[in-house]
């Protein structure tokens, strides 16, 4: 199927969704016209000449391409789970990212932070 093909498609699949004002697409169809705008723009295809050929105004490619990043940003990780251990002397660094040094003085806890910032 052709890139031209591929748009056509998907601007009818678009317009089955219902009016253009206050329509909200799913991550799924989100991905798809952003996938077709990318690869529309690799073949000489400008944003503007996109947004015609689905019938979406330019502004939304930029907000989708936000919205996307956001919830990429709130997936799920795998996270391992260890048993708490009997405290270390010294200090314990827990950093916002969620590592954790125990057993550092005083002085390699300032050393660590100031690395760090």
């Amino acid at each position: 199927m052709t890139l031209e093909q591929e748009g056509n498609r998907l601007r009818i699949e678009l317009s089955r969704l219902g009016s253009l004002h206050g329509r909200r697409y799913t991550p799924g169809v989100r991905a798809l016209i952003l996938g077709w705008v990318e690869r529309a723009k690799r073949e000489g295809v400008s944003e503007a000449e996109c947004g015609r050929r689905l019938g979406i105004p330019v502004r939304r490619f930029g907000e989708r391409r936000s919205l996307a990043r956001r919830e990429q940003a709130h997936e799920m990780v795998p996270v391992e789970v260890h048993e708490e251990e009997t405290p270390t002397l010294g200090l314990i660094l827990v950093a916002p990212s969620g590592y954790r040094v125990d057993g550092l003085s005083v002085e390699q806890a300032i050393t660590m932070l100031r690395a760090l910032s």
